[in-house]
């Protein structure tokens, strides 16, 4: 999460239901049907402001993929690709 989003806490959601959380370090494994998915991410603290971040996620069968969440130097929430 880099230092900008060292103190931040998330809540990762999964097609619009609620999954789970990371604290900074922290990794979150999935498993879930193939397709399409929306991941989503949301800051739980005010301090995070940031609001919420989504991307479109198609998985195939048996594959694999990572999302790394971080902060923009303007406070928004990103999830990027990881090879992680």
């Amino acid at each position: 999460m880099g230092v900008l989003g060292s103190a931040c806490t998330f809540d990762v959601l999964v097609d619009g239901g609620r999954v789970g959380g990371l604290k900074p370090g922290e990794q979150l494994t999935l498993h879930v049907d193939p397709g399409e998915h929306i991941v989503g991410v949301v800051g739980r603290d005010a301090i995070c402001g940031g609001g919420v971040a989504q991307v479109e996620v198609t998985i195939a069968a048996d594959q694999r993929k990572g999302l790394r969440v971080g902060m923009s130097q303007g406070w928004d929430i990103l999830i990027e690709p990881s090879a992680y």
